[in-house]
């Protein structure tokens, strides 16, 4: 499978100010003339409230049902303090094959809090939109700066980041650039794919060349460089064009190295420049940003207008972190409608204490999940336990 170059993670903290409100009374009205006006059901006592493993605690908001269902409401909201339960990502076993996060997290008794994360791509049916590594191995990555969670294994916690990959492809031949890893489009440099992509056809150049063991054992031409790797191998390939041209040289027999990292900026640590994290021991992608420095930074236009369940991660002006669904009860033709407006959501974040706050996939893929002890049983917050649950691309995972 190649090597992956690690370097010392580096340990970053992330700073914020403010105090801390929390449900004190009905949500201010938006300030867009534009937007739906907001939901004031913060304002009302939790109907339930769980103290979970790692001094976490949750909490629900729920208006019971109401004449017509899309007024249904039911929030669900987790603190759990800074450096407390340790964050990552859990995913399907390949990129082609979501799965239920209830599935991800069945066999593992130590995940206490799970939440539904990235986005799928709109272009490519099934596959994760934006980067995603999990238990610090790189299953999709771009060398193109893109948006997501950073996990810190070290300092127990999660950041709104921009992700890059580095990597190179190097032989005898000469080095060329690593473009991307399982990626849904061929970028400038070379491709890397593995068996982890999964079975559906992936995108492929004029050529590919087939690496195990560190050297050159096949060579695929035009669409046999699309079909699923073997276990242990990478395919590389590119565009026609000159880094075609270099693979091109590439021959049987030739030892090649594989090498990548991943490097996050971190967005919201209070610095600049702002810290870097190297090797994050997790990423998966994430949605616009809601909330930043208690400012609601969302719009009120098109289809952000519509009432649909979400999902987010926040951060608390105290570094403890907030995961949070909001839903409703309506379903159309199978997908799930009722909760609020982004622009809503994100003024709900704000009530909930949020200093920060990012979007994470929503819709029917919204989706909470906690046990109230170790080992015991997966409890969904969002609905019930028994109602239909979306197979997703990833989640978010805080363990004890």
């Amino acid at each position: 499978m190649g090597f992956r170059r690690i370097t010392a993670a580096m340990t970053a903290t992330l700073v914020v100010t403010g105090a801390l409100t929390v449900g004190t009374g009905a949500l201010p009205e938006a300030h867009a003339s534009s937007c739906l006006p907001n939901l004031k059901i913060l304002a009302q006592a939790p109907v339930s409230t769980l103290s979970l493993p790692g001094g976490a605690t949750a909490r629900i908001w729920d208006t019971g049902k109401q004449a017509n269902a899309l007024n249904d409401v039911r929030i669900a909201a987790v603190v759990i303090p800074a450096g407390t339960l340790t964050p990552g990502a859990v995913t399907a076993p390949t990129m082609s094959a979501a799965i239920t996060p209830s599935s991800m997290v069945a066999h593992d008794p130590r995940a206490i809090v799970v939440i539904n994360a990235g986005h799928f791509d709109a272009n490519v049916s099934g596959i994760p939109e934006k980067s995603q590594i999990r238990d610090g191995i790189i299953r999709k990555a771009t060398s193109t700066r893109i948006n997501g969670i950073a996990i810190d294994q070290q300092s127990r916690s999660a950041h709104p980041a921009f992700s890059t990959l580095a990597g190179r492809v190097q032989s005898v031949r000469g080095t060329v650039p690593l473009a991307g890893v399982n990626w849904q489009t061929l970028g400038v440099g070379v491709t890397a794919y593995s068996n982890v992509w999964g079975s559906r056809a992936h995108p492929y150049g004029p050529r590919t060349v087939v690496v195990s063991g560190g050297r050159v054992v096949a060579i695929k031409l035009g669409a046999a460089g699309g079909n699923r790797p073997p276990v242990n191998q990478w395919w590389l390939t590119a565009p026609a064009g000159s880094f075609a041209t270099k693979l091109a040289a590439l021959k049987i027999g030739d030892p090649v190295t594989v090498a990548m990292s991943e490097s996050a900026v971190l967005q919201w640590d209070g610095a600049w420049p702002h810290a870097v994290l190297h090797n994050p021991a997790a990423v998966v992608g994430s949605g616009g940003t809601l909330v930043y420095q208690g400012v609601n930074k969302t719009s009120c236009a098109g289809r952000d207008e519509n009432l649909r369940p979400r999902s987010a991660i926040g951060w608390l002006p105290n570094g403890d972190e907030l995961v949070v669904t909001i839903s409703g009860r309506a379903t159309v033709n199978g997908t799930r409608w009722g909760g609020s407006t982004v622009h809503q959501f994100a003024e709900i974040m704000k009530g909930l204490g949020a200093r920060h706050a990012t979007a994470l996939d929503g819709g029917t893929s919204t989706t909470l999940l906690i046990r109230r002890s170790v080992g015991g049983a997966l409890v969904r917050l969002d609905r019930s336990i028994s109602e239909y649950e979306r197979p997703v691309v990833d989640a978010l995972v805080f363990r004890s």
